[in-house]
């Protein structure tokens, strides 16, 4: 990433300059992508751009006592992509595990929506659970779930899916609790 910012005419750093150097880079973006439907539609060949904005948080900075800082990087990505007019803004692996789904973190969105790469995971698990349940010949609402990992970001996704179509849940780590509104809501225990 640093080679192309400083672009072909200067020669690779090592990696310990590397490290002292990226935590002082502020988001910024790093290239713009563009990607070009293969079926042709009445208006032509629908396009989507994109931009992609990097942290730049160092690999050697990823533990607890860095969280605040990070946190800080991810928000300031995220002002970036606001400022660039991105509608929507999917935030990478380890800025989605910082933000835990609380995209209350993040500066004031007005017409940005943000989501994780997760989300489409959540969906294709969903998906596959759907079909195993078809192809078991077993009724999902009244089929009972366990969900290994529900403490995280794809495992609450799924139990949120879930819960909506099934009668019963089983999580680890979680409890049901029925709201005054009639639904259920998922609380960590412990």
């Amino acid at each position: 990433m640093l080679a192309v910012l400083r672009g072909p005419e200067h020669t690779p750093l090592p990696d310990d300059e590397i490290k002292d150097i990226l935590p002082w880079i502020p988001p910024r973006a790093v290239c713009h992508v563009e990607v070009g439907s293969i079926i042709e539609e009445s208006a032509g060949r629908p396009k989507a751009r994109g931009l992609y904005i990097d942290s730049f948080i160092p690999p050697d900075r990823l533990d607890a006592a860095y969280t605040h800082d990070n946190l800080a990087r991810v928000r300031g990505a995220a002002a970036y992509a606001i400022q660039a007019g991105a509608k929507i803004v999917s935030l990478g692996g380890f800025s989605s595990i910082l933000i835990e789904g609380n995209f209350n973190q993040l500066p004031e969105r007005y017409d940005t929506v943000f989501t994780t790469g997760n989300t489409l995971t959540v969906g294709f698990i969903v998906q596959g659970i759907h079909k195993m349940c078809a192809l078991e010949g077993r009724n999902i609402r009244r089929s009972t779930l366990l969900i290994v990992g529900a403490t995280g970001d794809v495992g609450s996704g799924c139990a949120r899916c879930i819960n909506a179509m099934e009668e019963r849940d089983a999580l680890p780590g979680r409890l049901i609790v029925a709201s005054p509104q009639g639904s259920r809501e998922i609380v960590t225990v412990g």
